[in-house]
């Protein structure tokens, strides 16, 4: 659980440091983008309506990956603390403490029948420590000894004759025995074994009030102990596992949101620098366009793409090439026929004789001094003038 804590704390922090860097350059792009579309800078409808669609292309996956993983993760988390393994283990544990109490219930009963074969220890010490030895077995009680209510010893006996003294009961024990006659709990020893520990009162008294006490300690088999307390710490593991459960959900749904959102944001950052690289060369063409439409013809802008975009600009390019060319030469005819023309105006202009030039619709072209003087016409009446209408 620790190492998940902070794996998840590395992972939140993380994507949200993230989140919060892509977020900034989102806001940025769009305010700029906002701006361009305001002042109506060609293209910037484009890049909007790119990001729109990129959006909308790419968020319909993404929740359905989004809302497919949150719900294997909830199932998958709830198949972790299954109730079948919760009940099973709830199930060992209770067999094991049955187990065990049944045990404690049977042993309480052999002390009861021990204690009422048993003389008054205040008369004979030595035939109750007789009879205490002659008890003691592998298979029955391994200690035996008889205690005054205050837990002081009277006689005792061991399987083990080199053994030392018998463990006094704990205080906890005595006050038990001392309000209700007995006690009779399967417990833990010094040495981590689990063993039975009897305390039975004797129907016999000493003066002060003072009782005597049949203290027994029984063995139980070393695979029950283990098995117990392996049953045990795996329940109590399992229990405390099983507390988190809910916070191990919200904790992936968490993450997952934040990972959703960091995806979304990044496709609209992905869809802005998209927008704006192919939006670019059309923007550019756009202002060349008009910059040609006003006379402008040395425009010319440099292809970064080998793509279709590419090719639309490099022939953007050719066609402004083509177009001054052909300005150029019909300026240089514009400037021959305006030479030719001062040429003969010159030639007629030293005439004496008058001469008119027409084209084919019978229209005045050309008229000297002369034709103006010999017919008598006042300047400039022969401009755009028909042949019928100069004799009108």
């Amino acid at each position: 659980v620790s190492g998940f804590s902070q794996t998840y704390k590395w992972v939140l922090g993380l994507t949200i440091f993230g989140l919060l860097v892509v977020l900034a350059a989102i806001i940025y792009r769009v305010v700029s983008l906002t701006r361009k579309v305001r002042e109506h800078v060609p293209g910037a409808l484009l890049s909007a309506r790119w990001v729109r669609y990129f959006l909308f292309l790419s968020l319909p996956p993404a929740l359905i990956v989004y809302f497919f993983s949150a719900y294997f993760l909830t199932r998958t988390v709830d198949n972790w603390f299954d109730v079948g393994v919760e009940a099973a283990l709830a199930d060992s544990l209770e067999l094991g403490q049955q187990f065990l109490k049944n045990r404690t219930l049977e042993v309480r009963n052999q002390v009861v029948r021990l204690g009422r074969e048993l003389d008054n220890p205040a008369n004979d010490v030595d035939g109750v420590r007789r009879a205490l030895l002659a008890n003691v077995s592998a298979a029955g009680p391994l200690e035996l000894s008889v205690l005054e209510s205050d837990g002081r010893m009277i006689a005792s006996a061991n399987i083990n004759v080199l053994a030392d003294l018998p463990e006094r009961p704990g205080d906890h024990a005595l006050l038990q025995v001392r309000d209700r006659g007995e006690y009779a709990v399967a417990e833990p020893f010094s040495d981590g074994v689990l063993r039975i520990r009897v305390i039975q009162r004797l129907p016999f008294n000493l003066p002060g009030g003072r009782s005597f006490l049949l203290h027994a300690i029984y063995p139980l088999p070393e695979s029950v102990t283990s098995l117990t307390e392996r049953i045990q710490n795996e329940y109590n593991r399992y229990d405390n596992l099983s507390y988190l459960r809910e916070p191990l959900k919200q904790s992936f749904i968490l993450i997952l949101s934040l990972v959703l959102l960091l995806t979304v944001l990044l496709a609209i950052l992905a869809a802005l620098n998209v927008s704006r690289k192919m939006v670019t060369p059309i923007s550019r063409l756009a202002l060349a366009t008009r910059e040609v439409a006003s006379g402008e013809l040395s425009h010319e802008i440099r292809a970064e793409t080998r793509d279709e975009l590419g090719f639309l600009v490099q022939s953007f390019n050719e066609m402004i090439e083509a177009l001054t060319t052909a300005s150029s030469e019909a300026e240089q005819s514009r400037a021959a026929l305006q030479l030719q023309r001062e040429y003969l105006e010159t030639v007629l202009g030293g005439l004496t004789a008058g001469v008119l030039t027409l084209n084919k619709d019978q229209r005045v072209v050309t008229s000297n001094g002369a034709a103006i003087e010999v017919l008598g016409m006042p300047d400039q009446f022969f401009d755009n003038k028909t042949l019928s209408g100069c004799a009108e």
